[in-house]
């Protein structure tokens, strides 16, 4: 039997496998024994031969291959319970490993062996450079038992901590490898392992997560998922802070809490969620998402306690005509009569239709004076933006139909909120 089982699940990404196969022929150096399993969610590309030209190299390589697309949740967890090692990890195909690190780790762990699961940092590492940062950096090892949950439970709010990452003593994990449905899966895991035995933090990462400018999208369909989940699964954030605050609570307390505790916990819970709601805001900015990213802004500076209004006031006003360009190209892509954007009337119409071409979504733009729109006979097809009131009257009046003009000062006033001293950022302006 094997001391360790790296446990891969893949799906249409492979050059980035056979990059990640190719770094791992260094554990055959190992003074324990460790194997491969490479789970293939029915990819469409050359994962099966990539995957048989590492075997050469890979004594220990094992590979299956789905009948059909199970999702990458059930794909992680066919690869997961095929594990056959005292100790099994989770390595997704476009990440590494530092070798080092791990034999390590699991020395460590054969040390312990009242120890379920051991979580680790990931190393966020840029493509380009090798700059390498902790997600969340620790300074010393932290052990909990069941009895000490609540306690880790306050050492994840505290410092930040997602338990995405770490390695598990396989008897246990098959015991506990059922997904949740609403609730984030780290932190379920997490508390669902304490039950089983001890588990730990440890400062020495043996995970290294490359970021690549482009999400990984040139290498496979699906992107960094993990970008994808902070953004999108945050409510699954919350709801397994609340879950796991409810398993801590079985060896200390019952229900319902005094409303000291409740209160301690709901803003414990909330700041927490404050620091996710930044970190998704930024994620939207850089994929270019400035709707996602404003909406995010606001929903964090409600419950930020240290917050410079003037500061956000200035940031959203900054964001404010890329949020509206940005919606103005949706309604554009909700209506496939439309053939063209007119940008009318704009002093900086190069900058605009410069945005307008970087979206995703082709989408064909002309500029033109609002004399020559009014001048212009046949307008089928237009979109219209026009960066007044006045402007968009004048369109409205010489014929053009009221839903196929669009005012961007309008647009930029119904994104707009400022609940700072009973006055709008507009009333400022004025």
């Amino acid at each position: 039997m094997p001391t360790l089982s790296i446990c891969i699940p893949t799906y249409n990404r492979a050059p980035l496998l056979a990059e990640l196969l190719r770094g791992l022929q260094g554990f055959e150096d190992f003074d324990f024994e460790t194997e491969v399993i490479v789970f293939d969610n029915a990819s469409s590309d050359e994962t099966p031969d990539v995957v048989a030209a590492a075997s050469k190299g890979l004594a220990n390589l094992r590979y299956y291959r789905q009948e059909r697309n199970t999702g990458a949740i059930g794909n992680s967890v066919a690869a997961f319970a095929e594990a056959q090692g005292t100790y099994a990890l989770y390595l997704a195909d476009d990440d590494r490993l530092n070798l080092g690190n791990l034999q390590r780790l699991v020395h460590f762990l054969q040390d312990q062996p009242e120890t379920v699961a051991c979580f680790v940092s990931w190393l966020l590492t840029c493509e380009q450079t090798g700059n390498q940062i902790p997600f969340f950096p620790l300074d010393e090892v932290h052990f909990f038992n069941r009895f000490s949950a609540l306690d880790c439970f306050n050492f994840v709010i505290q410092n930040g901590v997602f338990p995405d990452i770490g390695i598990y003593r396989t008897d246990v994990l098959h015991k506990t490898l059922f997904y949740p449905h609403h609730t984030y899966v780290g932190f379920d895991f997490l508390f669902k392992f304490l039950r089983h035995g001890n588990v730990c933090f440890h400062p020495d990462s043996y995970y290294v997560s490359v970021v690549r400018p482009d999400g990984g999208l040139n290498a496979g369909d699906q992107g960094q998922i993990g970008h994808h989940q902070a953004v999108y699964e945050m409510d699954k954030h919350r709801g397994g802070l609340e879950t796991a605050l409810m398993i801590a609570l079985e060896q200390m307390a019952s229900l319902p809490m005094d409303e000291s505790s409740r209160m301690s916990a709901l803003n414990a819970i909330s700041e927490f969620m404050r620091q996710r709601l930044d970190t998704a805001a930024r994620l939207c900015r850089n994929h270019r998402d400035f709707i996602g990213c404003h909406e995010l802004r606001i929903r964090s500076a409600l419950w930020q306690r240290d917050l410079l209004p003037g500061l956000f006031v200035e940031q959203c006003q900054q964001d404010l005509a890329s949020v509206a360009l940005q919606a103005i190209v949706e309604r554009f892509h909700h209506n496939t009569l439309f053939q063209t954007l007119v940008l009318c009337g704009f002093k900086n119409a190069d900058q605009l239709k410069m945005f307008v071409e970087m979206c995703p979504e082709k989408t064909p733009c002309e500029i033109r004076s609002l004399e020559a729109l009014l001048d212009t006979d046949n307008r089928e097809g237009w979109l219209v933006v026009v960066n007044t009131a006045v402007e968009h009257a004048q369109a409205v009046n010489s014929g053009m139909r009221p839903g196929h003009v669009i005012c961007i000062q309008d647009v930029m006033q119904h994104y707009r909120i400022s609940p700072f001293n009973g006055e709008s950022v507009i009333q400022r302006a004025s």
